[in-house]
């Protein structure tokens, strides 16, 4: 049975914290992100029917940035039609 020092033993207690503190994090960025996308396609598909669902695949699900799917949503919501949406979310991925 191998002994550890009190240092020793600090400092994997200290690791494991940080470990589960960025794991959690990583976990809401995550949950953040599938909501956001799930807000999207629910609005374009409300406000633009079949024709969102390709663009909702093509385009927004490769989108990794929760400040990028944030304002994905915002134009989502001010667009009048899927082309102006298509023009503005390619000129906001660039």
């Amino acid at each position: 049975m191998t002994l550890l020092t009190i240092a020793e033993k600090k400092g994997m207690e200290q690791g494991i914290q940080k470990g589960l503190k960025e794991g959690i994090q990583q976990g809401v960025q995550k949950g953040i992100q599938q909501g956001l996308r799930k807000a999207i396609q629910t609005a374009i598909e409300i406000k633009f029917g079949e024709e969102a669902v390709e663009l909702f695949a093509r385009e927004i699900e490769k989108i990794e940035s929760v400040e990028l799917l944030e304002k994905a949503l915002e134009e989502a919501k001010l667009a009048a039609t899927i082309r102006d949406l298509e023009e503005k979310l390619k000129f906001l991925l660039t």
